[in-house]
């Protein structure tokens, strides 16, 4: 555990706003990533705690900003995720509002879009009931 708790110090106390941005992002896409997230949260805030203590009256330390920002940035990233979570399991729950979810790639394209695109390009009567099929699931017709 003492591995872990140094990397936890080395976020909070030597690590650039950069640094800490990059080595975060993609502990969001792991599972189970509650425990390391709270660890580094709190790395930051016993540091933040210590150094105000140090500091006493005077809290305009480039330190203290960094740390703030990154403990600011943290919950601001985690809120976010929450939200999503949030926001997909509703869209699970509740299928009747949803018309048609669409797998995309890491750009941000749709994926099945382009290949729907491709099979209408081709003109052929075989592959026009899959055209059909996908677009009355996006305009949320259910009766076929």
């Amino acid at each position: 555990m003492d591995n872990y708790k140094s990397y936890f110090d080395w976020l909070a106390l030597d690590a650039s706003f950069e640094e800490f941005e990059n080595e975060i992002k993609p502990l969001f896409e792991r599972d189970n990533n509650e425990w390391i997230l709270s660890e580094i949260e709190q790395a930051i805030a016993r540091n933040i705690e210590v150094l105000m203590e140090l500091l006493g009256d005077n809290l305009d330390n480039s330190d203290l900003h960094i740390m703030n920002k990154k403990l600011t940035l943290l919950k601001n990233t985690i809120e976010y995720y929450n939200n999503k979570s949030i926001e997909d399991n509703s869209l699970e729950i509740a299928p009747g509002d949803v018309k048609l979810l669409l797998a995309r790639s890491s750009l941000g394209n749709v994926m099945v879009e382009k290949q729907i695109e491709d099979i209408e390009k081709l003109k052929d009567e075989r592959y026009a009931s899959l055209v059909s099929l996908v677009e009355k699931l996006a305009n949320g017709d259910t009766n076929f």
